[in-house]
């Protein structure tokens, strides 16, 4: 059975639900400490200090002063009882730290050990979607292994993997969509504006759809020692090919030739979704 043309993608692509938003994680001052103490963002994400008692800062670096060289402080006290700050991909791109790791102090009381930690996940978007069981059961027992952030196997015995690297700024886009663990043969990499079934996917030749809602195409590869990349030199940016504007969530996905008999009489299968929140 050969391949569906993309115009048949497109119309059997249904509506899922509203696409998500950049998360906000909340920091107490607890005392003279800070609770959690050590938090994991996504690029975009904001961290948001909360005040209880006391007069405190929250102050980035290592050395307990406020001297300047800090990349943010604010006071976190009676007068000022919250303290956001948003990790934009313009932000971390200015103000790389090893390991993505931010250090910040209260600078009244470092020495008592009033520190955190802010880390930085380098990966510009969010995989959801996979084939390991945690969605969407793959059509023919097929799932990949739990943790393997992957979509449904294919005839090789591993599941096609989408993730991205880069910046998703649209005014310094430097996005790149990695497709892996996949036969070498020919891969669609395509943009949708939701997530398929709340993002559980639906059963989709060999494995899942993902991405949903309105597509654009963003271009076909071919896969070399079982992956691929887009964009290559010569493409478009993501965000100018999937006509992205700041602000705006959307969802990808790589559609790829599976022929060799396996699971369904679909020669086809994807990858797990990726998700990016596209900033200015």
């Amino acid at each position: 059975m050969r391949i569906p043309s993309f115009a048949l993608l497109v119309l059997t692509l249904g509506l899922a639900a509203a696409p998500g938003q950049a998360s906000i994680v909340d920091v107490a001052q607890s005392g003279f400490g800070f609770t959690p103490q050590n938090v994991t963002i996504q690029v975009g994400d904001t961290v948001r200090w909360n005040w209880s008692s006391f007069a405190h800062t929250v102050t980035e670096g290592t050395d307990g002063l406020i001297n300047g060289n800090e990349a943010w402080t604010s006071p976190l006290d009676v007068l000022n009882p919250q303290f956001s700050f948003t990790f934009t991909p313009a932000f971390v791109a200015a103000n790389p730290r090893p390991g993505g790791v931010y250090d910040y102090f209260c600078s009244p009381h470092f020495l008592a050990g009033m520190r955190g930690t802010v880390t930085v996940n380098s990966d510009p978007g969010l995989g959801f979607c996979f084939g390991d069981g945690s969605a969407t059961a793959c059509p023919c027992a097929n799932s990949s292994a739990p943790g393997a952030g992957a979509g449904c196997l294919n005839s090789l015995g591993t599941g096609g993997k989408l993730a991205g690297s880069g910046s998703a700024s649209v005014s310094n886009d430097t996005v790149v969509l990695s497709g892996t663990a996949m036969p070498n043969s020919s891969a669609l990499y395509f943009q949708g504006t939701a997530q398929q079934a709340a993002g559980l996917g639906a059963v989709f030749g060999d494995g899942l759809r993902c991405a949903a809602g309105s597509v654009i195409r963003l271009g076909t590869k071919t896969n070399v020692s079982g992956g691929s990349t887009y964009p290559v030199v010569g493409d478009l940016a993501v965000s100018v090919k999937g006509a992205c504007t700041a602000g705006v969530t959307r969802h990808y996905q790589v559609w790829y030739r599976n022929a060799a008999a396996f699971c369904t009489a679909s020669t086809f299968n994807l990858s797990n979704g990726y998700t990016l929140v596209w900033q200015a």
